[in-house]
């Protein structure tokens, strides 16, 4: 397992309902210009407590491919389904595409949100209205806080 390090992404791209943090802006506890960014750190909801993104969760990964340096967070929504959610505020980088083919090769789809707009990668067998339509639940929890 990783650690976060000075990587905050999450404090951006995911919407957290108990800090009423919005995806795609900066939580207001989040001062992300700092190593130590969360200002409620010791005192954070569970949702923030309790997530961690692919680059975390695996092991061995290039530091390239932590959010904060490839703009994109990963999060394997289902068996088969990896979720890539882009920093509306870069473009896709050379490094999270070639996260995007290896996920591809060991035979993940990938569903990649940048913005509101939704766009996947398919691998062999699975169909554009099966990934779509794990990515749409995921993408609404995001979005809206749904469960």
């Amino acid at each position: 397992m990783q650690n976060c390090g000075s990587c905050h992404t999450c404090c951006k791209l995911l919407d957290v309902e108990s800090t009423c943090s919005k995806r795609l802006e900066w939580c207001q506890h989040c001062d992300h210009t700092k190593d130590d960014a969360c200002k409620i750190y010791s005192d954070r909801p569970d949702e923030c407590r309790q997530y961690l993104c692919m680059w975390v969760q695996m092991d061995n990964v290039h530091i390239n491919i932590r959010p904060d340096n490839c703009k994109m967070l990963f999060d394997r929504v289902s068996d088969d389904v990896i979720c890539a959610t882009q920093d509306t505020d870069y473009p896709i980088t050379n490094e999270a595409l070639e996260q995007i083919n290896n996920f591809l090769q060991q035979g993940f789809s990938v569903g990649i949100l940048i913005g509101d707009e939704k766009q996947v990668a398919l691998h062999k067998g699975h169909t554009v209205s099966y990934v779509g339509g794990v990515i749409e639940q995921y993408a609404r929890r995001l979005i809206n806080g749904d469960s």
